[in-house]
This record gives structure tokens, sequence and C-alpha cells, in this order.
């Protein structure tokens, strides 16, 4: 594959943001143990996996500048009257709530392809993320050389 490649997958399932590593004391001990939530550790998993079986070893060079794209498309709220469902699946209505930020939504794609996709996340140099609601939950992930 070429590096003028544009790379593009989908991952099903809820989108997921980039949670904040978690700081424990062990109990009686003065020791301190940080650890990343397992929802986050799932989902960039779950990227990584599904661009490693669709791009097999593909990486962009070290010093491609790249950009990175991502749509994300979360469920539609429950109770939602049916008028309101219409403009949500249209993007006449968009989602706006705190339930699901943004660039933490990216924050977790770049890190997730981070060694597999491009040597560092340092390479991207222009990220376009945005979010919809739709009855099929999933991000979508477009990466291309600039």
């Amino acid at each position: 594959m070429g590096e003028d490649l544009c790379v593009g997958f989908i991952v099903f399932g809820d989108p997921v943001v980039k949670q904040r590593p978690r700081t424990v004391r062990s109990k009686g001990s003065d020791e301190v143990h940080t650890f990343t939530p397992q929802k986050t550790v799932d989902q960039e998993n779950r990227i990584a996996l599904v661009y490693k079986s669709r791009y097999a070893g593909f990486k962009f060079g070290k010093d491609v500048p790249l950009r990175l794209n991502a749509d994300f498309f979360l469920k539609i709220p429950k109770g939602t009257s049916k008028k309101n469902i219409e403009k949500m699946l249209s993007g006449e209505i968009r989602p706006t709530k705190k339930n699901f930020d943004i660039d933490n939504g990216g924050k977790l794609v770049a890190d997730a392809l981070n060694k597999i996709a491009y040597e560092d996340d340092s390479q991207i140099v222009e990220m376009v993320f945005r979010k919809f609601y739709s009855d099929k939950v999933r991000t979508e992930i477009y990466i291309s050389k600039v």
C-alpha cells in the first residue's frame, strides 16, 4: 500500500470516550497504583483489532503528516418522540449532551492507533471529529496523508 492511501474502517458498538487514569492507594500501605479504566482499554483494543484485521500491518511512515477523521454515531436516547427520532436520524438534531465529550472520543481513537496505523500520534496535524445520532451505533475512522 502506498502512503498516499486513505484508510477507513468502522468499529461497531457504542462509541467510548477516553477516561482519565484512576489512582488508588493500596490498603494499609503508601503504595499508589495508577491504571486505565477497563472500558477505555477495551475500546482501544477493539479499534486496534479492527484496523489490524483490515490493513494487516500497514503503517503510515514515520514523518508522514496525517489527518484523522472520526465520526461517532451515538444511541438515540430512550423516550425520544418519533418526530425527534426522525430529526436525529436525518442529522437535523445532533448530540449536545454531556454523555459524550467529543475531544475525549477523538483522543481515544488517536491513542488506540498509536504504533499501529502510524508511528506516533504527533504525526496527526489535522483532526475532524463529529457526532451524530443513529440506530446503528458505531465509530467511523479515516486516516489520510495531508
